[in-house]
């Protein structure tokens, strides 16, 4: 399956997940310097869904997406680091925002 359909797979889900504001591709998918096996970092803001709605969400998500590659999950509302959380939202891609 193809980069592009795997992304557009995680956007579908994550739209139609509660609790979802905004989605971000980061890491080597998105800075252009993936290879052939390299996962995918997705970091996700909620509307302040506890952790462990946060981890059900991202096993249902890995389990529904139809690709060998890794998929990892940063939930933004707990990130205690504000380097990567920069990083993230300044260099990554975002996949999703929420519009009320």
């Amino acid at each position: 399956m193809s980069e592009d359909t795997v992304i557009q797979q995680i956007i579908s889900l994550l739209e139609s997940c509660q609790g979802v504001n905004e989605a971000y591709l980061f890491g080597s998918r998105s800075n252009g310097t993936a290879g052939e096996h390299s996962d995918y970092d997705i970091a996700i803001k909620t509307n302040g869904i506890s952790d462990k709605e946060f981890n059900l969400l991202a096993v249902q998500v890995q389990e529904d997406i139809n690709t060998l590659h890794k998929i990892d999950f940063i939930h933004l509302n707990t990130l205690n680091n504000p380097v990567l959380l920069g990083n993230i939202i300044n260099k990554g891609t975002l996949l999703y925002k929420k519009f009320a």
